[in-house]
């Protein structure tokens, strides 16, 4: 019964709060694109890898695509699930290390997207001059009854200490999101 008391209240409160979530205008022929999670170990780094293999069969010379962590210690590699959970979509992460958020990648970045709510509130603070840069990934869903929950709808949820399935689950949605985000773009 609390359990789903908690889900009500959550959903309440993310339907309210989305309502006032809205990306930026995208910007016309970007030049680089940074995907930025908490700790750079399994969401964005897997977002930076898929959008290189999505683009790779075209002539990508003018896109910079990186990742970084808001809360990432130098040099950590993703656990075992997640580098288990991109070879499923055919991406390989084994050599991938975690790289910290600065605001060179900020300043080197036309787009930069958030993975969750929080992370899009923390990069306005800490980067205001950039703030029409940021924008919420999940968002180019375009369907928010698709993943059941406003929440889900709004923010990627962090798969880290979970098992293989939600990260596969996680990396599907990264995917649909980074699908839709390409094709907004025109490069797909």
């Amino acid at each position: 019964m609390k359990k789903k008391i908690k889900y009500t209240i959550r959903e309440i409160y993310w339907a309210y709060q989305g309502r006032d979530l809205k990306n930026p205008r995208l910007p016309v022929s970007p030049k680089s694109i940074l995907y930025v999670c908490k700790g750079n170990i399994c969401r964005s780094p897997f977002a930076e890898r898929l959008t290189i293999k999505l683009l790779e069969n075209r002539s990508n010379d003018i896109l910079t695509i990186r990742s970084a962590g808001i809360d990432a210690a130098v040099a950590n590699p993703p656990p075992k699930e997640a580098i288990d959970a991109a070879k499923v979509f055919d991406i390989f992460m084994d050599d991938h290390r975690a790289r910290r958020l600065t605001q060179e990648l900020i300043g080197g970045s036309d787009i930069i997207f958030a993975m969750e709510v929080e992370h899009l509130k923390q990069l306005e603070e800490a980067y205001p001059g950039s703030k029409g840069r940021f924008f919420l990934l999940s968002m180019f869903s375009h369907d928010k009854h698709r993943w059941g929950s406003y929440y889900s709808y709004y923010n990627i949820a962090d798969p880290y200490g979970k098992n293989i399935d939600q990260f596969i689950l996680c990396y599907d949605k990264l995917k649909i999101c980074i699908d839709n985000l390409l094709l907004e773009i025109g490069l797909k």
